[in-house]
């Protein structure tokens, strides 16, 4: 009876998973830094007297993500997309480098999981589509720390995570998006 049920999950998610396949578009995308440039006075050597000014260009990688002071809500996504850079869509033949069967599926009522590091610099991310060319998800990736923060719908129980962000990241470079 155990074994019948764990095969019956098991069909019912190979289900779902090529219902997604066939549904959905996946999206590679680059992050952009924000750059801003900052004067500074120039002083005398006594510190007494104003001799000028130099401004320094900064270039930031930071999350592109939209929070609002209630958090994240599963059916919104909000980026900011004016850091937004290069963008290809996943090959459906590439989608099984990126997406995976689970052995256990996240709870249908779980609420956006959100996990970053110290050093989160994100320069990546991954854009979900539903059929009808809605944004639905987005998924933004610091390879350097293997953390991730997530806007929307996204798939996380289809999703290689974890240990794993290094199959993500060889999808990345396979299609020359990877940014150092």
């Amino acid at each position: 009876m155990e074994l019948a049920h764990l095969t019956s999950n098991n069909d019912s998610l190979k289900s779902e998973m090529k219902d997604f396949m066939d549904n959905n578009i996946v999206e590679l995308i680059t992050i952009l830094p924000k750059c801003y440039t900052r004067g500074y006075p120039i002083f005398s050597e006594d510190g007494t007297e104003r001799i000028g000014r130099e401004t320094v260009e900064n270039c930031d990688y930071e999350s592109i993500i939209i929070k609002n002071e209630e958090g994240f809500k599963n059916d919104i996504v909000t980026i900011k997309t004016k850091y937004v850079g290069q963008k290809v869509k996943l090959k459906k033949s590439d989608y099984k480098k990126v997406l995976k069967i689970p052995d256990n599926k996240l709870s249908e009522t779980s609420e956006t999981i959100i996990v970053v590091a110290d050093c989160y610099i994100p320069r990546h991310g991954l854009n979900f589509y539903d059929s009808s060319q809605r944004l639905t998800g987005f998924l933004e990736i610091c390879f350097e720390c293997n953390r991730y923060e997530i806007s929307g719908n996204v798939p996380l129980e289809m999703i290689i995570l974890g240990e794993d962000l290094s199959s993500i990241k060889k999808v990345f470079e396979e299609y020359n998006l990877l940014v150092k």
